[in-house]
């Protein structure tokens, strides 16, 4: 009698004999057993929906522009659609505008709609003056996506270092206009921060560039305006007008001065621009020292090759002494001219 084994999963084998009739259970097994041997029907439970495999949408992704952009900081948006199911979010970012290579953010868990969710990231610890590049992403058990490469450029800092002028004394000084101009003009964040002090001389400047570079790290472009308290008669500062370091009268005059903080600047990797010292119609200033001192700014501009040519405050309040509140100090339209002559000689 011929036999036909149709299992070894059992301790003991299983046989039926031909012409032996074998009871519904029997043959369900067997039948069952059978087309798995011969590979029709694998018996696997549906486990794509345990490892995540099977039909499905994967979810969408979109990276927005970066908002609240700073010199050292960002936030990085992106909106997402799980497609009904749970996802996770994220942000890839660096300096490769491929991203071949990137850092990531932590993963934002969201729950499984089908309606869009905006996220965000933010970010600190980007490099001053950069330019950045990132995309959203988003993965779930469908698959992983990501969204467009978008950039940004992380600010650029400028420090206004000064007198009372600078500090603002009548007015509401002139750096927060400024900062508008530039951050409109270059199309990203600029910031202008207020470093000036009341009644400092050139020589005060000097003893103080190097606890403000300390200060302010940041800080790449430095705006320097002294010169009309080293003016105040009876004994006003000498200019040191056509000297060099070791002639007689160099050592302690407004060159000198402004030479050393121009160097500080320079030593620390900065970025150093003059400004021609204010008109004044107040008795106490010497005029006729301002206006050597100026000279003096043309022959430091000149010597320290500064790219940018010094704001000309001398002849513009010259023009227009209405906006000088007090005689030293512009009131809130002069403000605004200086912070528009500072701006039309970064500029260029």
């Amino acid at each position: 009698m011929a036999l036909v084994k149709v299992s070894t999963a059992y301790p003991e084998p299983c046989f039926i004999r031909h012409g032996e009739r074998s009871s519904p259970l029997l043959f369900r097994y067997v039948f069952i057993i059978s087309i798995f041997v011969i590979g029709i029907v694998p018996l696997v439970s549906c486990s794509w929906k345990k490892s995540g495999k099977g039909s499905g949408s994967p979810p969408a992704v979109y990276t927005r522009p970066a908002s609240y952009i700073q010199t050292d900081r960002a936030v990085l948006n992106g909106i997402l659609n799980p497609n009904g199911t749970a996802a996770d979010a994220w942000f890839e970012y660096g300096t490769d505008p491929v991203l071949s290579a990137w850092a990531a953010t932590p993963r934002q868990a969201n729950r499984p709609v089908t309606t869009p969710l905006p996220y965000r990231a933010s970010i600190r610890g980007f490099r001053p003056f950069a330019t950045y590049y990132f995309r959203a992403v988003t993965s779930s058990r469908f698959g992983t996506q990501r969204g467009d490469i978008l950039v940004f450029q992380t600010g650029e800092y400028y420090v206004a270092v000064g007198d009372s002028i600078t500090l603002g004394e009548g007015g509401r000084n002139y750096e927060s206009t400024l900062r508008d101009l530039l951050s409109k003009s270059k199309g990203f964040p600029n910031t202008v921060a207020n470093w000036g002090l009341g009644g400092a001389t050139s020589a005060a400047g000097a003893r103080l560039i190097s606890l403000t570079l300390s200060t302010v790290p940041l800080g790449k472009y430095f705006l320097v305006m002294y010169g009309t308290n080293d003016a105040q008669r009876p004994t006003p500062v000498p200019s040191g007008k056509g000297k060099r370091p070791g002639d007689p009268g160099y050592q302690g005059s407004y060159k000198d001065n402004l030479q050393k903080i121009i160097s500080a600047i320079l030593a620390a990797g900065k970025i150093p621009f003059l400004a021609k010292v204010p008109y004044s119609t107040r008795s106490s200033i010497d005029i006729s020292s301002i206006r050597e001192y100026n000279i003096v700014v043309d022959e430091l501009v000149t010597a320290n090759n500064i790219t940018v040519t010094p704001p000309d405050f001398f002849t513009y309040f010259q023009e227009h002494p209405e906006e000088i509140a007090d005689g030293i100090h512009p009131n809130n339209i002069g403000y605004e001219s200086i912070a528009n002559l500072w701006f039309n000689a970064l500029r260029k």
